[in-house]
C-alpha cells in the first residue's frame, strides 16, 4: 500500500476531501456511536495506548535487550527473527526476566489485540517450559564436564 502511494501520490485536494468526509461522518451522532467505544475496531477493554508508558526508558531498554538475548532474537511463537520484548503480564513496570518473551512484530501485534488473559496464561506456561529445558541443558553440561 505504501509503495502504491509513493508511486501514485495523492493530490492535496483529494486529501482535503477525505479529511472533510471523515469529519462530517463524526458530526452525525449515529455514525459517531457506530464507530466509538466498544464498537471501534481498535477498542481494547477500555484501555488506551497512553496507559502504556513503561518505567524509565533505560530500565525498559535494558530489560528488552536481556529478553531478546535470552531468546536468541527469535520469536518464541513462530521462530522468525524477533525484535519485540513482550511483557507477559502486560504490566509495563514489571521488569522481571520471567515476565518477558521475545516476539516478532506480527506475533506481538496478535498478542496485543486478542484476549490478554489467554495470552498471559499461555506465555507463563511457555516460559516455565523453556526455563525447565534451560535447566536441563545446564545440568547436562555440568554432568558432561564432571565426566571429562
Amino acid at each position: 500500500m505504501k509503495k502504491y502511494y509513493r508511486e501514485n501520490p495523492v493530490s492535496d485536494s483529494f486529501k482535503e476531501k477525505m479529511r472533510i468526509s471523515a469529519t462530517e461522518q463524526f458530526k452525525d451522532p449515529k455514525q459517531r456511536e457506530i464507530r466509538s467505544g466498544e464498537n471501534c475496531p481498535f477498542y481494547k477493554d477500555g484501555r488506551s495506548s497512553e496507559d502504556y508508558q513503561p518505567g524509565t526508558r533505560s530500565e525498559h531498554l535494558r530489560w528488552a535487550k536481556q529478553i531478546r538475548k535470552r531468546d536468541n532474537h527469535t520469536c518464541q511463537l513462530c521462530g522468525k527473527p524477533g525484535y519485540c520484548a513482550h511483557h507477559i503480564d502486560y504490566d509495563p513496570d514489571n521488569f522481571d526476566e520471567d515476565n518477558g518473551i521475545c516476539l516478532c512484530r506480527s506475533c506481538h501485534s496478535e498478542t496485543n489485540v486478542k484476549d490478554r488473559n489467554v495470552w498471559t496464561e499461555f506465555f507463563q506456561i511457555l516460559i516455565h517450559i523453556l526455563s525447565n529445558k534451560e535447566m536441563e541443558k545446564k545440568e547436562k553440561i555440568k554432568e558432561d564436564l564432571w565426566n571429562c
